[in-house]
């Protein structure tokens, strides 16, 4: 059985004497969204229960995102679950709008290069 490591992820944190749930959810770009979540729990005597809440908003978290990158196309696969050209074909239709090539310098020095060519050919 393979595992399939989570987008997304969190942690807890302590802030002015209460637990909070510091979330890092992945748009569809792959960025990452950081969201701070109250748990109302004060610090004293809750780790155990602030890490409960941690887990179960991380499953529900991870289920939406799932379910969201399903619909929108954008889902990763497992490693090996699809072929490494299905992936770049599929990276690159994503990127494509976005893509711009790099201005070239062939074209400069092209011209140059081939008169040299010439030139000594002759």
């Amino acid at each position: 059985m393979r595992h399939m490591k989570s987008a997304v992820t969190g942690t807890l944190q302590e802030k002015n004497g209460k637990f909070y749930l510091v979330l890092r959810i992945p748009d569809s770009t792959g960025k990452l969204h950081q969201k701070w979540v109250s748990t109302g729990l004060p610090v004293q005597d809750n780790q155990r229960r602030a890490k409960q809440l941690l887990d179960a908003k991380l499953v529900e978290l991870q289920a939406d995102y799932d379910r969201r990158s399903r619909q929108a196309g954008w889902a990763v696969a497992e490693v090996g679950e699809v072929p490494f050209d299905e992936v770049v074909r599929r990276w690159m239709t994503r990127k494509r709008p976005r893509w711009h090539p790099p201005p070239s310098r062939a074209t400069s020095i092209l011209p140059h290069a081939c008169c040299r060519i010439s030139a000594s050919s002759t």
